[in-house]
């Protein structure tokens, strides 16, 4: 009897590639799991009616700024109409549960900027964030898994909490910023115990950090080893990318050109890919500083950054800059303005611009990856600049995940923030109108299996090696498992184009009608369709076998192989 594979531990995209010959053709196989996603729904109406659970404007947050995943549970800040703003928590799919009312009554704590601190194998650390109290003011607190608790007062009592930011953890500490009343804003510090101003950071008066509360850019990014941040110099004036490695501060590169007259307020991000930070500088013009070339830079932590592509936007407002850095399918992704761009490590694409199948993006993008289902998502503007629903990508093209709140509702879209995967659910704040900005969620249903293709490539290293552009090849494809006979899946004819790939579709397993295997293969080679001469062949085996399958396999391989045209002395 065929044994099953766990479902949970296949891998959502198997690429297997035979070791062959550089002339001639190479085969591999490309398994993916299907699925697809349920319909977004309110996760519960937390404040109910129209009233707003979540104060969010327009859907704007940053990463872990209002939600957070944390011992297996998504955290968050909700106001449930009598207890303001404060910390609920749902466990296992269930329903919302205030955690505690630390601001008593109608009062709001509103914690927000999370982040963990402290985890060690199997425990699962603190729960540190920003939040206010009538005897507090804004300060940071921590909760344990059972009671939250001050953590810190910075400025002790009611007068002195100013508004926090950006927490991230760094060297087994805390780093955050503070805005206090006259205006700056300060790094603080805080290793578990005691909390201190970063005076290295903090030195000169001349700067303040770049600070961005509608767009929510990250005050710091964590890349090899030091803390990366832009700082704005008023006496120049400009922007600067610096870094910090837990002792002192080093100027890595100018952000914009000085410019005179009016300084624009610009939103800088940064974002780490392939071993290297990410970020982007403005070259304005001297008679007009809204007027701009936007650069993509990339810096691997040594000698000085290199340009990666230059004149991604001829800017004509001031907060377009690269933002919204993430990784998805082995690619960096952000924006600019609205649109949507993608660098693979080769070249800057933008997305929005090529494809009309791409959307302009609001904000939030967020990654959903499960083992059928591995998706970007974001908030992307319907009509192009005002309606913006929840939309999922692909890699190719976007889809309208739900048109949240209905079109004659004023103003239009629900406008969703970037959410937070707690083990198959997704979670974002949206708004129906109805409700007002509650918690929404949706998740991985209707398995449909795994499709497999046989993918062949013809590549020739030299163009002597086959002197025709097409080909017509008789590709035949068999599946392996180790409790039956090879079974043929079918034997093509295939045009083939140098340089291209063929896709052809193998097997589609199903766990109703054709169980994926505990461990299974394919065995595909590729002759002439006119002489018959074999051109390639290739096997691949997919999954853990065991000793005994493994011998198995071998042997239909040894079979098979002798089955080939001209196959002694292979």
């Amino acid at each position: 009897m065929t044994k099953k594979l766990n479902w949970l531990t296949i891998a959502a995209c198997i690429l297997a590639a035979s070791l062959l010959s550089p002339a001639d053709a190479y085969i591999f196989y490309d398994c993916n799991q299907k699925g697809s996603l349920t319909t977004p729904a309110m996760v519960a109406d937390i404040n109910p009616g129209p009233p707003d659970a979540a104060k969010i404007y327009l859907g704007r947050v940053n990463q872990h700024s209002h939600m957070i995943q944390y011992r297996g549970d998504l955290y968050f800040q909700a106001d449930n109409g009598s207890s303001g703003s404060e910390l609920w928590r749902i466990s296992n799919g269930g329903s919302p549960q205030l955690v505690q009312d630390l601001a008593p009554g109608i009062e709001s704590s509103s914690p927000h900027s999370f982040v963990i601190l402290g985890a060690r194998g199997n425990y699962p650390g603190k729960l540190y964030f920003a939040a206010s109290t009538p005897v507090t003011g804004e300060e940071l607190y921590v909760y344990d898994g059972a009671s939250i608790t001050l953590a810190a007062e910075l400025t002790p009592g009611p007068e002195g909490g100013a508004p926090i930011d950006g927490l991230i953890r760094f060297q087994d500490s805390i780093y955050f910023v503070q805005r206090e009343k006259i205006g700056n804003i300060f790094a603080w510090r805080f290793d578990g115990s005691t909390v201190e101003k970063v005076q290295s950071i903090n030195q000169s008066g001349a700067l303040t950090l770049n600070h961005n509360p509608d767009y929510k850019s990250r005050f710091f990014t964590h890349f090899d080893g030091r803390l990366y941040f832009v700082l704005i110099d008023y006496a120049q004036p400009a922007y600067s990318l610096f870094s910090f490695d837990g002792s002192s501060v080093e100027h890595v590169k100018d952000l914009t050109s000085p410019v005179s007259g009016y300084f624009p307020i610009r939103r800088f991000d940064l974002g780490v890919y392939q071993g290297a930070l990410y970020f982007g500088s403005v070259i304005t013009q001297q008679s007009n500083a809204f007027i701009g070339v936007e650069q993509l830079w990339r810096y691997d932590g040594q000698g000085a950054p290199v340009i990666v592509s230059d004149g991604l936007a001829n800017v004509e407002w001031d907060r377009t800059q690269a933002r919204d850095f993430q990784i998805f399918k082995d690619n960096l992704y952000f924006k600019i303005g609205a649109e949507l761009h993608r660098y693979d490590g080769g070249e800057v694409r933008n997305l929005t611009f090529e494809s009309s199948a791409v959307p302009n993006v609001h904000t939030g993008l967020s990654t959903y990856s499960t083992n059928l289902i591995n998706t970007l998502f974001f908030s992307g503007f319907v009509d192009n600049s005002l309606y913006a629903e929840p939309y999922i990508f692909g890699g190719a093209s976007a889809n309208l995940l739900a048109n949240v709140k209905p079109d004659n509702q004023i103003p239009p879209g629900s406008h969703p923030t970037r959410g937070v995967q707690v083990g198959n659910d997704f979670y974002f704040y949206a708004d129906d109108e109805a409700h007002g900005r509650e918690l929404w969620s949706f998740r991985e249903s209707n398995l449909v299996g795994l499709e497999c293709l046989v993918v062949v490539a013809p590549i020739w290293e030299n163009w002597f090696d086959w002197d025709v552009e097409r080909r017509t090849v008789i590709v035949k494809s068999h599946l392996l498992t180790p409790d039956a006979a090879p079974e043929r899946l079918f034997s093509k004819y295939v045009d083939v184009t140098r340089g291209e790939e063929s896709r052809i579709e193998a097997v589609t397993f199903n766990e109703e009608q054709n169980p994926v295997p505990y461990a299974y293969g394919f065995f595909t080679s590729i002759t002439d369709s006119l002489t018959g001469a074999l051109i390639e062949y290739g096997h691949e085996i997919i999954g853990v076998p065991s000793e005994r399958d493994r011998e198995v396999f071998d042997r239909q391989v040894i079979e098979l192989k002798e089955g080939l045209p001209g196959a002694s002395g292979r």
